[in-house]
């Protein structure tokens, strides 16, 4: 067992609140130093970074009664005794349950899956909101699976929701051509860049180690890889290796019987008519969208760029379309991968 302590000490009352966490897995220890709001964290365990993150935020902001609530549930999701499933269920470890509007929503990554999980956040009755809406979004999103999905549920408790009719069950999905291109672009061109290239997220390092090492070649992580090489490895990957960012979207939804698939492509109708169905008191945002502030150059809008490294499509003056990423041996590459998508979904290069 692990001994976690937080001693948290406020001006100008100098007020400190000890809470001592025990777990296996994890280790925190959070110092406010009076008279000062400078936070020392130390984490193992990304379990609890999401509730460490919004525990320090409240403290900056003297909430000391709220940040001491956000530490305690960081306590009782680290200490509670969860039924462990007798399956490998990860899909359904992320789905989304609300008991008050009676759905299961299925998060497909990189189909407005943030945008929806910001739809889920409001509509439960959860303290701070606000400051759950402003973590970082991958610590965000740790903070929904750990208290909005059903991985605090028991295998048989969950099984229920998803097979019952009581509940409504629904999902987005996206054309897997365009999807490819968004989050190649997300992992490898956008995250990176925001960091010049000092910061490559885990899942797109894997890629670029395992693209090269099977090519007999070290591993270069500063001109990284082009999306002709990413399509290289998924095409070569068994789908349970795969990042959920780019596997096939079918897995997502197992065998359940969805009520409502909607379409990225048409988002805004189809979320009104989920909205209209379960008397949605929210409408949705747009958030974490692949997007750019360069302007639009008619010039490089055909030019091909499935050969293009990462700082190259960065000095690019125009937005790029997803078909610009594609040559047609790209484009079978893709149908062929994605087949079972492309087959459910109806979707068309």
């Amino acid at each position: 067992m692990v001994n976690a302590v937080i001693n948290l000490s406020l001006p100008p009352k100098q007020r400190c609140l000890t809470a001592f966490f025990s777990s296996q897995f994890v280790f925190i220890k959070v110092v406010l130093w009076a008279p000062m709001t400078t936070i020392f964290l130390s984490l193992r365990g990304s379990g609890l970074k999401a509730y460490a993150y919004l525990g320090t935020l409240l403290l900056g902001q003297g909430k000391i009664l709220q940040a001491a609530h956000v530490y305690k549930n960081a306590l009782s999701s680290t200490v509670s005794s969860r039924t462990a499933w007798s399956r490998d269920l990860r899909a359904e470890h992320d789905y989304i349950v609300n008991h008050e509007y009676r759905f299961v929503y299925c998060p497909i990554p990189k189909v407005a899956c943030s945008s929806l999980k910001r739809v889920m956040v409001e509509l439960y009755s959860l303290r701070n909101t606000e400051e759950i809406l402003r973590l970082p979004n991958d610590l965000f999103h740790t903070y929904v699976h750990h208290n909005l999905s059903l991985s605090s549920c028991g295998e048989d408790e969950a099984l229920s929701f998803l097979r019952t009719t009581n509940y409504f069950k629904f999902a987005f999905v996206r054309n897997p051509w365009s999807r490819l291109v968004s989050a190649y672009l997300n992992k490898f061109v956008e995250a990176p860049s925001f960091q010049k290239n000092t910061f490559i997220p885990d899942n797109a390092r894997e890629v670029i180690a395992a693209y090269y090492q099977d090519k007999g070649l070290q591993p270069n992580f500063q001109k990284m890889i082009t999306f002709r090489q990413f399509l290289d490895y998924v095409s070569k990957t068994p789908d349970d290796l795969l990042d959920g960012h780019w596997k096939p979207q079918y897995l997502f939804l197992s065998d359940y019987a969805f009520d409502f698939i909607g379409r990225l492509e048409n988002l805004a109708d189809d979320f009104e008519t989920l909205r209209e169905k379960l008397n949605l008191p929210v409408s949705i945002p747009w958030s974490n969208k692949t997007s750019s502030k360069r302007s639009t150059d008619d010039s490089q809008q055909s030019e091909n760029l499935s050969d293009f490294y990462p700082a190259e499509i960065i000095a690019l003056t125009s937005v790029p379309k997803y078909q610009q990423f594609y040559t047609s041996d790209l484009i079978d590459l893709v149908r062929s991968r994605y087949e079972e998508d492309i087959k459910r979904f109806g979707y068309r290069f």
